[in-house]
């Protein structure tokens, strides 16, 4: 280890070693590495170490802080108060940092820490803190906040540009999270002055316009969006020890009283109400109404987007995860391959992602729609299973019997719910999933005119509900049905792609049985393909009989005589059999 030797000016004789690690070399530093030298050689100091020694040292700790500024882009004394704070969160596991700790760590009179109050005031509204005066003596007191420690573990320096929000649900996500953070903390005044902070960068949002049109009261703001971001986890209510966390105690008892007598302004206008549980109201406890999503996000859409959003496993009930989805071979025609190879190449996460902005630019719709029509068989169903592991995509697939109410106006809520519950899962989701309707001519058949019943009524209602979300459609959307002729003209012009499946040739039956059968020769599979004029689906059934066959008999090898014996009963033809009735 390198030494450098200071000779002290008492006595010449004498000499001070200072090693290496007290000398601050920016090559290779990070951020928090120049935090840890800096706060390190602070508390380093020793009072029998000559005062050239320390003087070295002092030095070398205001390069480090030189290259903390220079990277956090702050300035010198605020620099200073976000490393101490840093420093003092991951000593006491996240506990908050007062002003005495601030005083004691960087040295210097209490009375100086009332100047470095607007530093802190500003960081805090910069983003770099959090603030909380729950602690015994009612002071303020202060800890790094996570996005800005993540940005500086990161070695990055925190952009407080980057909490300014795009869209209602991220500002929504970013108030949920200061929710649970007091929760955590138990801290008075947190909530409230974050979540006020929150708004206040971001005033060009609807939620934020639609809470302060509402009052002028900051305490109204954060109630009423609290109760909003509790209301998106779990359709959780809001109780009075929720409410205390939150409000100045002095608002407090007025506010209880008018909830629980139904005068508070909220109560009015129709945002809140009594809690239900169990057909009993519970009088301390309220949930927001579905007219309070409307008016705070200015609109029915994402309204119904959070209402699917609160109930996790309603919202992912139909969802198969593409991880849990087995991945077989399939072999089609050539024009169908074709066809197939070009599909899969444009619902690849980066090809897709360019070609929905290409098309954005050009003021064209950008969902995919797309509908796989043919012969029983021939590997619709499974293509689209096989298409979501190809793409890394989830398959939202569609009961199609869930659909159908016996009440009036029922059914259609139901297919309305399906895309809104598609467009939450698109938001929520790193890629778009896949909307699947396996046989659509079920819901898709030609609309009727002139109708006089209310069950054919109901069935144009619900076609014209599909075509207009197709038309609006951002995602990825399936259709596979064997009925073509059934299918309404107006939804063969809203498909974007049509694959037609034929049954396959010669060469691909062969490639099918060798794929299912592997225990078959080159003779024995062209025999088959050229003999049988098989789906694939027919084939596969041939080929679980041999699976089944071989568990009875326990011989693994392929019975190739039994396994003609089943081709030949597959072919039954229903000419056959002899007519019953009249």
């Amino acid at each position: 280890m390198r030494k450098i030797r200071v000779k002290s000016s008492a006595a010449q004789s004498s000499s001070t070693t200072v090693t290496t690690t007290s000398v601050w070399n920016p090559q290779g530093a990070t951020i928090l590495s120049a935090m840890e030298f800096y706060t390190t050689r602070h508390h380093n100091f020793d009072d029998d170490v000559e005062e050239e020694t320390n003087n070295i040292v002092e030095q070398n700790k205001e390069l480090a802080l030189d290259y903390l500024q220079q990277r956090l882009s702050l300035s010198r004394v605020q620099t200073q108060l976000v490393t101490y704070i840093l420093w003092h969160n991951a000593q006491h596991a996240q506990c908050f940092c007062d002003n005495e700790d601030l005083s004691q760590m960087m040295s210097v009179h209490p009375l100086r820490m009332f100047q470095m109050m607007s530093d802190l005031e500003e960081l805090e509204s910069m983003g770099y803190l959090v603030c909380s005066c729950n602690n015994p003596r009612g002071e303020r007191a202060w800890r790094v906040s996570n996005v800005a420690r993540d940005a500086l573990t990161k070695d990055q320096a925190f952009d407080p540009d980057s909490l300014r929000i795009s869209s209602n649900m991220d500002f929504l996500e970013a108030a949920r999270q200061y929710v649970q953070e007091g929760m955590r903390f138990d801290s008075d005044g947190t909530i409230a002055a974050n979540i006020l902070r929150l708004m206040k960068r971001n005033t060009h949002l609807p939620v934020v316009t639609s809470l302060r049109k509402l009052s002028n009261q900051h305490d109204m703001w954060v109630m009423l969006l609290m109760m909003i971001t509790m209301g998106v986890e779990n359709d959780e209510s809001v109780t009075p020890p929720d409410l205390e966390r939150m409000l100045a105690p002095r608002f407090l008892r007025p506010i209880f009283i008018q909830l629980r007598q139904g005068k508070h302004p909220f109560v009015q206008k129709g945002y809140v109400q009594p809690y239900n549980q169990d057909g009993m109201t519970q009088s301390n406890m309220w949930v927001l109404t579905h007219q309070a999503w409307v008016d705070m996000l200015g609109s029915q859409e994402e309204a119904n987007m959070i209402e699917c959003c609160r109930e996790d496993e309603e919202l992912l009930n139909g969802v198969i995860r593409y991880q849990d989805i087995s991945s077989k071979p399939l072999f089609f025609s050539g024009n169908t391959q074709e066809q197939v190879n070009r599909l899969t190449h444009f619902l690849h996460e980066d090809q897709y992602a360019q070609i929905c902005q290409n098309l954005k630019q050009r003021g064209m719709p950008t969902g995919f729609c797309c509908l796989f029509y043919g012969t029983p068989g021939t590997g619709k169903t499974e293509l689209v299973q096989q298409l979501a592991i190809a793409t890394q995509r989830d398959l939202f697939q569609v009961d199609l019997s869930t659909l159908r109410d016996k009440f009036v106006g029922e059914s259609e809520k139901q297919v309305k719910r399906i895309f809104d519950r598609y467009r939450a899962l698109v938001r929520l989701s790193n890629r778009a999933p896949i909307l699947f309707f396996n046989e659509a001519d079920a819901i898709f058949g030609n609309r009727m005119e002139n109708t006089q019943r209310s069950v054919d009524k109901m069935e144009n209602a619900i076609q014209n509900i599909i075509l207009q979300e197709m038309e609006k459609l951002d995602g990825i959307m399936i259709c596979t049905t064997n009925l073509t002729t059934c299918l309404d003209k107006a939804f063969d012009r809203r498909f974007l792609f049509k694959l037609q499946f034929e049954k396959p040739t010669n060469e691909a039956r062969k490639q099918i049985w060798q794929s299912m059968l592997q225990g078959l020769n080159d003779e024995q599979a062209t025999y088959l393909a050229n003999h049988f004029d098989f789906s694939g689906g027919q084939i596969q059934n041939i080929s679980r009989k041999q699976v089944i066959n071989a568990i009875f008999t326990g011989k693994e090898d392929i019975d190739y005589e039994q396994v003609k014996i089943d081709c030949q009963n597959e072919t039954i033809s229903r000419n056959n059999g002899r007519k019953i009735g009249f």
